[in-house]
């Protein structure tokens, strides 16, 4: 009766180291994903960033496309009146 005595105290005891190896493995865990969300985190800052500077060279070269095409206009427009002073009987002013 002794040992059964002794018995139930032992096992609580186990039972609490196994309690705190399992709280500090779940801990260690916890960081390991806290600091993997971080680094995720920072990635998904860098890709946003990367998208925004993608976008604004996209807005540039619009923009300079849509000069160009201006001044193709006007150069087509220029050619338009230089072609019937050569031609007299292509115009039609």
């Amino acid at each position: 009766m002794n040992k059964s005595n002794s018995n139930p105290m032992h096992e609580c005891e186990q039972m609490v180291q196994m309690l705190i190896q399992q709280t500090t493995h779940s801990y260690q865990v916890y960081e390991q994903l806290k600091q993997q969300e971080q680094r995720n985190a920072m990635q998904l800052q860098s890709l946003i960033s990367k998208e925004r500077q993608a976008i604004q060279t996209i807005h540039t070269a619009l923009q300079s496309h849509q000069q160009a095409i201006a001044e193709m206009e006007q150069v087509v427009e220029l050619y338009k009146q230089i072609v019937p002073t050569h031609n007299s009987s292509s115009s039609t002013n």
